[in-house]
């Protein structure tokens, strides 16, 4: 009796699920960069968004800003709050995805000790970022100062 050579139906399965597996969880990273980028660059504002929050709570002498343009985004090089220069260490450029913060101009923030936006600042009464790559990101800072992501 001759043996067939060929795959069994649990072989062929297994295989097809495998397959499955890999092209919805694996191969978009591989193809897709902007996606991932955008979801990136919102977790790095916000994190540089509560870590000026933080150190405005914790540092009551200090004077902490960030600085958000539609092209990068990073600490402030000095306490001057009319200053709009980045520290050069700090920036953080923006290359496939665009930051917008509505009108297209740059955003100033400053946390006083209570966590919340300083009244003369851009953004007092709460304001919100769009982070625009493949997908469109928001980052909302409460008038309270509660900063996340939507």
């Amino acid at each position: 009796m001759s043996k067939l050579r060929g795959f069994t139906l649990i072989e062929l399965v297994l295989t097809m699920l495998l397959i499955a597996i890999l092209a919805v969880g694996v191969f978009p990273k591989l193809f897709g960069r902007s996606e991932f980028t955008a979801y990136t660059i919102r977790d790095q504002l916000l994190g540089q968004l509560r870590l000026v929050q933080m150190q405005a709570m914790n540092q009551l002498g200090h004077c902490h800003n960030l600085i958000i343009t539609p092209s990068q985004f990073g600490l402030a090089n000095s306490t001057d709050f009319n200053d709009i220069s980045l520290a050069p260490n700090d920036v953080i450029e923006l290359d496939d995805v665009l930051v917008s913060i509505g009108n297209g101009r740059t955003l100033k923030l400053r946390f006083d000790n209570d966590g919340k936006i300083v009244a003369g600042g851009d953004c007092a009464g709460g304001c919100v970022i769009d982070i625009v790559g493949s997908e469109a990101l928001k980052i909302i800072i409460e008038p309270e100062g509660y900063v996340h992501a939507q």
